[in-house]
């Protein structure tokens, strides 16, 4: 008789904990105050938060099924995979079915889809799993130097797609995670400076000859008092939330400066939980995905199947570099990029990609499967 399929369960109760953080976040950088009581529309009051719950759902389910598939089937379902990727992200990047937020055209409506979505995210997932997929089969059959060239092919490409898109914050992290993975995997760093090398070219050319308002955000990013109700006023304001938090915060849904700036549930949620929950909140948050980071890579190393680790240690890098990448850019070690913190910002493909990228440890963790089925 088969025996049942286990999950993890210290990754379970990590990512329902920041799931559930995210919903009331999102909530109250939504509303003057989390709780209210109001006799009609109840529902409606709370949307956003049950959209977050809905698209975790949603990742869960996703993350089900990706614990169920063998890592054998990735192999045969890569070049589809690269396809049906790169096809999604040309739609913005030729202004097909395209939706507009703050000069960046990211997001896509299909006609036959009830809600929208954003092709770059898929991108960040498609990384860790190609070179994955890849990187086993260069260990396992020696492959020729050619092969190691289409990856930095790959590479190239797809932070190209992400940058044709205005999206450089997602270009850079998947440069960071293609190198994580390759370095895991044992790639010669020589060729993957290279295809890094060539895409530091075209950034150069593209920042050169590109939109003023890139270059304004580096701008502020240098200097603070630099066009302050411009493109410096977000971060500025979110700096001021940050600091009015004092060590326990003003109590959830009571922030006042998060009245001061749009971003307070998507890139600059960070500054909303530590006005309203203090430094002590934002280091809880901040240990939780710490510990879901040390999870991954203790998984990782115990792994069975080449796949299996480096496409876990790319999950791990994913959730470890976008936490920095978005607490820094909040505080303004780094200028505005537009990266959202893993499970707590509003933003539904983010967030179901990488609860279901978390269903490769759930299959490596379990023990309970045969071995010809891992």
């Amino acid at each position: 008789m088969k025996r049942p399929f286990a999950f993890d369960p210290w990754l379970l109760i990590l990512i329902i904990a920041l799931t559930l953080i995210g919903a009331v976040a999102i909530q109250s950088g939504h509303t003057d105050a989390l709780i209210k009581i109001q006799p009609k529309g109840a529902l409606a009051t709370y949307k956003p938060a049950i959209n977050h719950l809905m698209f975790a759902l949603i990742g869960i389910v996703a993350m089900a099924v990706i614990a169920r598939t063998p890592f054998n089937s990735w192999r045969k379902l890569a070049s589809g995979f690269l396809i049906v990727t790169v096809a999604l992200n040309l739609l913005p990047a030729f202004g097909l079915f395209v939706i507009e937020r703050n000069e960046a055209a990211r997001w896509v409506q299909l006609p036959f889809l009830p809600f929208q979505f954003q092709p770059s995210e898929i991108l960040k997932f498609a990384t860790i799993v190609l070179f994955a997929v890849a990187l086993e089969a260069f260990a396992h059959k020696r492959l020729a130097t050619k092969h190691y060239l289409y990856s930095g092919i790959w590479l190239v490409g797809l932070a190209a797609v992400a940058i044709f898109q205005r999206d450089f914050g997602t270009a850079f992290v998947i440069l960071l995670l293609a190198a994580t993975v390759a370095w895991v995997g044992g790639i010669r760093m020589t060729y993957f400076a290279a295809a890094v090398a060539v895409f530091v070219v075209l950034l150069g050319v593209y920042f050169h000859t590109g939109d003023e308002f890139r270059k304004d955000r580096i701008r502020a990013w240098l200097n603070p008092a630099y066009s302050v109700q411009g493109v410096n006023y977000q971060p500025n304001r979110a700096v001021d939330a940050i600091v009015s938090g004092g060590l326990f915060g003003k109590g959830v849904g009571s922030g006042q400066e998060k009245r001061n700036y749009s971003e307070t549930s998507t890139d600059f949620v960070f500054a909303t939980i530590a006005e309203e929950t203090g430094l002590f909140g934002g280091l809880v948050v901040l240990s939780l995905l710490g510990a879901l980071w040390w999870r991954l890579r203790h998984i990782a190393s115990k792994a069975d199947r080449e796949f299996a680790r480096l496409a876990i240690y790319g999950a791990a890098a994913w959730i470890g570099y976008q936490t920095l990448l978005n607490v820094a850019m909040v505080t303004r070690l780094l200028p505005t990029v537009g990266i959202p913190l893993p499970f707590i910002s509003m933003g539904g493909t983010n967030l179901v990609l990488i609860i279901a990228l978390m269903g490769f440890a759930h299959r490596s963790a379990n023990r309970t499967l045969p071995e010809n089925d891992r």
